[in-house]
């Protein structure tokens, strides 16, 4: 997973897009470009399970692979996830209290962890 990096957006959600009608027409807020896994951005998408819904989830792979030429392997969302385990993980070390994004944090730890076992 780590020897395949590429440019990734680097807070890749639908806050973060511009649509018009069913066509994506922009990708705002690239301040936190970096190279990284292909999973990075993955992880952060599929993060919010109330609309990422098995509909979503076959379009977004559709689009991927249409779109970069890659094929991703059956077990890309585990991938993903496990990746967004270790992004979130490494904002709960910024500082020594505990804050109300810090437990929204450890809650979605725990989620990811939970489909990740599966």
């Amino acid at each position: 997973m780590a020897s395949d990096f590429v440019l990734t957006h680097g807070d890749f959600r639908p806050a973060n897009l511009l649509v018009e009608g069913e066509r994506v027409t922009g990708i705002l807020d690239w301040e936190f470009v970096l190279s990284a896994p292909r999973y990075f951005d993955m992880g952060q998408w599929v993060r919010e399970d109330e609309w990422m819904n098995e509909a979503s989830k076959t379009a977004f792979v559709q689009g991927y692979q249409e779109m970069s030429g890659v094929e991703l392997p059956a077990e890309w969302e585990r991938l993903a996830r496990l990746m967004d385990i270790a992004t979130m993980m490494s904002f709960l070390d910024r500082c020594e209290k505990t804050t109300e994004l810090d437990q929204s944090m450890i809650e979605r730890i725990k989620s990811n962890s939970l489909f990740v076992k599966r």
